[in-house]
């Protein structure tokens, strides 16, 4: 038969539990966190001096690498069907 020693056996099921009813106590009032101001935009990006070149020039290397898939795949498609 297995027991437990008197301090584990405390400290697993303590006698003098408080009772939950007894040490809650609600609050009295709701008090709502301060309200914070939405930041302002910042209009100094769209001005026609800040334009980002990296993303212009990443659209347009997109745009070639699409358009290039066109003449491959129309050179694909005459390879297996010739014209007659």
């Amino acid at each position: 038969m297995i027991t437990l020693q008197p301090d584990i056996a405390e400290r697993l099921y303590p006698q003098n539990q408080p009772d939950v009813e007894q040490t809650y106590q609600p609050q009295q009032h709701y008090t709502p966190p301060p309200r914070v101001q939405p930041a302002q935009p910042s209009y100094e990006e769209s001005t026609p001096d800040n334009i980002d070149w990296v993303s212009v020039g990443l659209g347009l290397l997109a745009v070639l690498a699409v358009g290039g898939l066109i003449p491959f795949w129309l050179l694909i498609y005459l390879t297996f069907f010739p014209p007659s």
